[in-house]
């Protein structure tokens, strides 16, 4: 009988510490989400034109400060197809650290009945919404310059030589010469005739930088992976050569062995592709 009891206490007895112990665990605590990132003097969504039901936006990515500011505007890539103006987010609230603004555009994409002439069009309202808006975000109009990466390199070229106050051209893998394409994989032909229309040299001409640039040309500077088998660097190359005849400044830096989309956030080349536009962007808008 002694035994038996003996048994029972010991049962009870490490079923009371189970019990402790399990009650003595603290309570998980809940993950804390990221902090949001924005410009220095705050990052504000604005809708800057509606085409029917379809709103199109913007973000400005502000420094703190009076101003006024010079402001770069950003263009997001994706092959005409997709991307969002998430994409040069960090890259433009970075630059706000030096007192240089970011206007980060959306625009319409060929899923959205988008074709050349009406996204260009877009990415030309939205340039003229930062006009329109310059005393109330304190921009810079004499310190404006445009960037762009893959299919916003093409747009933003574009627009960079059709914007009479832009100074100043970042294009990250761009596509700048759609009659000569080189070794390009994009855009193929079936991508070419839902967002151009009709192939004809005439077409694809008014549809790249290279045949397009003003006099003065914006001071530019352009990096490309060598072994990009999307856009083939090579466009890079005479982009610049043909600026340069204009008269204009242009700096190709070619990343050794770095394929497409080589300069977005995470890839090992984005620090220094970073350090570069800094660079770029705060000696031609001369900011100490």
């Amino acid at each position: 009988m002694i035994r038996c009891r003996t048994l029972v206490s010991v049962g009870l007895s490490l079923a009371l510490i189970c019990a402790t112990a399990v009650h003595a665990q603290p309570k998980k605590s809940k993950k804390k989400k990221g902090r949001r990132v924005t410009g220095e003097g705050g990052t504000k969504r604005v809708v800057y034109k509606k085409v029917g039901d379809l709103e199109l936006t913007l973000e400005v990515d502000l420094p703190k400060g009076d101003g006024p500011f010079p402001v770069m505007i950003y263009v997001h890539g994706g092959g005409w197809n997709g991307g969002s103006d998430k994409q040069f987010l960090q890259q433009s609230c970075h630059l706000t650290k030096r007192g240089i603004a970011g206007v980060r555009i959306n625009y319409r994409k060929i899923p959205q009945g988008g074709n050349f002439t009406d996204t260009m069009q877009d990415v030309m309202d939205a340039i003229d919404w930062v006009r329109r808006n310059a005393a109330k975000y304190k921009f810079d109009l004499k310190r404006l310059g445009l960037a762009g990466g893959s299919a916003g390199g093409h747009l933003s070229a574009i627009a960079a030589q059709r914007t009479p106050e832009c100074i100043c051209y970042v294009g990250f893998n761009g596509g700048y010469d759609l009659l000569n394409r080189g070794n390009s994989g994009w855009p193929s032909v079936k991508v070419q005739k839902k967002f151009l229309g009709e192939i004809t040299p005439e077409v694809l001409k008014e549809a790249s930088a290279i045949y397009q640039i003003k006099t003065p040309p914006p001071d530019t500077l352009l990096l490309h992976g060598t072994k990009d088998t999307t856009i083939d660097p090579d466009q890079a190359v005479r982009f610049a050569e043909e600026i340069r005849k204009k008269g204009g400044r242009a700096e190709v830096k070619l990343y050794e062995g770095e394929k497409h989309a080589f300069f977005n956030p995470g890839k090992p080349k984005y620090e220094a592709t970073l350090q570069a536009l800094e660079d770029h962007v705060v000696r031609v808008f001369g900011v100490e």
